[in-house]
């Protein structure tokens, strides 16, 4: 890396960080090395190799090109605007599974309002479901962030299937629930194979 990338890596490798409330001594966890490490990279005290550039990128989520400055940081969004371009995407891509309700919660002294979006699509609503579990696992502290994200990326894997099938019409191959059902399957993978 030339001193030009350098400069722009560690400022980016920070705001990437920070943005992420990620700690300097969780991403080094993370990626294998001091907190010291990681902040004399921030400081611009110290360069990183190649394969820690690589490594830090990967545990922050994003392409080295993007911590070099030669490409925007898209995979995580940066304003609210963001947020809802993505969830008007979904929206879009669902078409008519996504609805809004308004929810309000009374409490002695007053009322608060608050607007929930529902997806009507099984499959979504099953990820989330499975989700919201493993979530506060992590949130609690009882798994780790190495396991979260490993079942992250199982999930990511078993949930490649087509979007649409032949019709061009919502593919929604998943039953309700597992409640809901007796013959749901355990590993999603199993089901989703024999659907293609």
């Amino acid at each position: 890396m030339n001193a030009l990338n350098i400069e722009c890596f560690s400022e980016n490798m920070k705001k990437t960080r920070e943005a992420m409330k990620m700690t300097q001594k969780e991403l080094a966890e993370k990626v294998g090395l001091t907190s010291t490490t990681i902040s004399a990279y921030e400081k611009k005290i110290k360069y990183p190799s190649l394969d820690n550039a690589v490594l830090i990128a990967n545990s922050l989520g994003v392409s080295l090109d993007s911590l070099c400055g030669a490409e925007p940081n898209s995979s995580k969004p940066k304003t609210y605007g963001d947020i809802i371009q993505a969830i008007i995407t979904v929206a879009d891509i669902l078409r008519g599974t996504l609805v809004s309700h308004e929810i309000i919660y009374e409490y002695r002294g007053g009322s608060t309002k608050h607007r929930v979006f529902i997806y009507s699509n099984n499959t979504i609503n099953n990820f989330f479901e499975e989700w919201e579990k493993v979530r506060k696992l992590y949130t609690d502290k009882i798994i780790d962030n190495e396991l979260y994200e490993a079942w992250i990326e199982k999930k990511l894997r078993e949930y490649e299937i087509n979007l649409y099938n032949t019709d061009g019409e919502i593919n929604d191959p998943m039953p309700l629930t597992p409640d809901t059902d007796p013959d749901f399957p355990h590993e999603y993978g199993e089901s989703f194979r024999k659907n293609d």
